[in-house]
């Protein structure tokens, strides 16, 4: 596949060759994938099959997205899809420093030689512009909604269970389970900014006409918290279009697609209901401020 005037599978196949055997052919040609799609997302297209779309994830999410349109007279730098794309794979294949550094060489072109520091760098550069994107989607969420919304959509969605229980598919039930109570402990952490020390979540998504695959993305184990999905592996086919994305870490269990999984004598648990009682009382004003002092001062005079 040739994005950005670079055959990604051109410049990826010595490397594949050298790594097939002591990686596997799968994890190889998964690089081969995530490369394909990092290009794919930087790059700009005269037309495309399906209208690049950003949703349903959150519009402050997305790092890149395929753009349609003229070619710019001058060819885009390959640095940044390189740069993503290594930084994708990286999390696949954990302490393969080796691998990482030539996987990047082959898509950064010939003639390219990168130190092991100078791989660090170019990673941890797209890490920072990462972090600070998953951020960007917190501080959206943090001001478009308030705990007196979130409790109110969880009575709502008690209230659809139980009318709707004999209509709604298990995986739906199961999803919006999932969803509220994640949100209903999230949220107060969200906002107090206690997550912002994750890592994000960066993927890279692309989509054809019969709809949207995940090309990579990341699993996470933390301290309190357990977060991890599937990987796509299999998709060999061309797409019309791409888009890489980095998301908080809380975004999965919130939208129910994976359980939240917090230790009930997790500090984080104890952190989040917490600060939810604080927020709940500063939001709500005090029974006392609610009388009319009208009111007091006839007493008084009577």
């Amino acid at each position: 596949m040739e994005n950005e005037g670079v055959n990604v599978a051109e410049r990826l196949a010595e490397w594949k060759r050298k790594f097939d055997a002591r990686l596997g052919p799968g994890i190889t040609q998964y690089g081969s994938i995530v490369a394909e799609g990092c290009f794919l997302a930087c790059d700009t297209l005269p037309s495309a099959e399906s209208e690049p779309n950003p949703y349903p994830s959150p519009l402050e999410a997305v790092v890149s997205i395929t753009q349609i349109g003229p070619r710019p007279r001058s060819r885009p730098p390959t640095a940044r899809p390189a740069e993503y794309a290594a930084y994708i794979f990286k999390q696949t294949i954990a302490n393969e420093s080796d691998v990482v550094r030539e996987y990047l060489e082959a898509l950064l072109g010939p003639g390219t030689a990168l130190t092991p520091w100078e791989v660090s760098q170019r990673l941890r550069r797209r890490h920072k512009e990462a972090k600070e994107i998953a951020q960007r989607v917190s501080a959206a969420f943090v001001q478009q909604l308030t705990i007196e919304q979130l409790k109110e959509e969880y009575r709502d969605a008690c209230s659809l269970l139980e009318r709707e229980k004999d209509s709604l598919l298990p995986g739906m039930k199961q999803q919006i389970v999932w969803s509220m109570s994640a949100r209903m402990v999230l949220f107060p952490l969200i906002k107090a900014g206690k997550l912002n020390h994750f890592n994000p979540l960066v993927s890279v998504m692309g989509a054809r006409r019969a709809g949207k695959y995940t090309f990579g993305g990341s699993n996470f184990s933390v301290s309190g918290m357990t977060v991890s999905f599937d990987l796509n592996k299999g998709l060999n086919e061309p797409y019309a279009w791409a888009k890489i994305l980095s998301l908080p870490v809380w975004y999965p269990p919130w939208v129910g697609e994976i359980p939240l999984e917090i230790r009930l004598s997790g500090p984080l648990l104890r952190e989040s209901l917490d600060l939810g009682r604080q927020q709940t009382k500063k939001s709500t004003p005090h029974p006392k401020a609610s009388k009319p002092r009208g009111r007091n001062r006839s007493r008084g005079k009577q």
